[in-house]
């Protein structure tokens, strides 16, 4: 189950990548909090990629990851100008998380608001995401911050 759904977000993002009017690949420093406990977790390194697929929308999968706990994760995203080289996006997508320490795949979803600024081709961005973990029952926090290079 987990590999065909990797496989179609895979497939969906190879097609839409032909198809795209403008793409991105990004840096990301990102940490999640426990909402329920507010434990605290150590900021994973993360690498995203991004493209416009139709007007103001946009898909994106990113990969956060730090030694041997991983996250990855996808947005369909719909953005919008806000002026002054600034713009807005929300959005929602699957999350997949694996943690070697404790042997333990989990499985989610979140929402996403997030602005970036654009200069040149670089857009500096920063983001929340609150996320539902389904097989952990719990409910968590991510926050984000980057950097995105424009092609």
């Amino acid at each position: 189950m987990v590999k065909r759904s990797l496989i179609l977000l895979l497939a969906v993002l190879a097609v839409s990548s032909a198809h795209a009017q403008s793409a991105y690949i990004g840096l990301r420093l990102a940490g999640a909090n426990s909402l329920d406990t507010f434990a605290e977790r150590l900021p994973y390194l993360g690498l995203q990629f991004g493209l416009r697929v139709a007007g103001p929308l946009e898909l994106r999968a990113a990969l956060d990851t730090f030694l041997l706990a991983s996250s990855a994760h996808a947005d369909l995203l719909y953005t919008q100008p806000l002026g002054g080289g600034v713009r807005g996006y929300l959005g929602a997508g699957p999350d997949l998380y694996t943690n070697v320490f404790v042997a333990k795949t989990n499985y989610g979803a979140h929402a996403t608001a997030g602005v970036e600024y654009r200069s040149g081709v670089a857009g500096f961005f920063a983001e929340a995401q609150p996320i539902y973990a389904f097989s952990a029952a719990a409910l968590r926090a991510r926050l984000g911050l980057g950097v995105n290079f424009h092609f």
